[in-house]
Parts: C-alpha cells; structure tokens; sequence
C-alpha cells in the first residue's frame, strides 16, 4: 500500500480510481481506499471493474462502461475543484 501513497503524494493526485476486476479484489480495494481516505488531503477514490460496484461508503462507484465511468469522474473532478478539495 505504501506505493498507492506515494503515487498520490508525489503526483498530487487529486483522484484515484481502484479497478475492481473480481470479487476476490475487494477485500484489497477496501484497504488501500481506506489507507488513501487517511491522507490530507485525502484524494476522492472510486472504485471500477467488474466488482468494483457500492464496495465501502466514502467511495464512489463509477459505471461499468468506460465512456459513462469517464463522465462521471470527469464531473466528480470538477465538482471537487469548485469546492477547493
């Protein structure tokens, strides 16, 4: 996991998006989303894939399809710049 923070923290990353392929996967996605939430400033992380749908609270699930999952971080991205995150 300490790769996923310095990833964040070097780039300044203002999201992070976990790719969820099997249901295996989200035990690990659960703890690197909450290892990444402990940051200040904490990146907004959502989640994809196959599995990667309503994993924790604090997180947000994007669309299966990768045009939809595209607008909505795109306008997550923008919502979180309006608010200063």
């Amino acid at each position: 996991m300490s790769s996923w923070d310095a990833a964040v923290r070097s780039r300044a990353a203002q999201v992070a998006v976990l790719a969820v392929v099997m249901q295996d996967d989200r035990p690990a996605a659960v703890a690197v989303a909450e290892r990444l939430l402990t940051l200040d400033p904490a990146p907004i992380v959502c989640t994809g894939g196959a599995a990667g749908h309503q994993i924790s609270a604090g997180l947000h699930s994007l669309a299966p399809g990768i045009g939809e999952a595209a607008e909505q971080l795109d306008e997550l991205v923008h919502a979180a710049v309006g608010l200063g995150h």
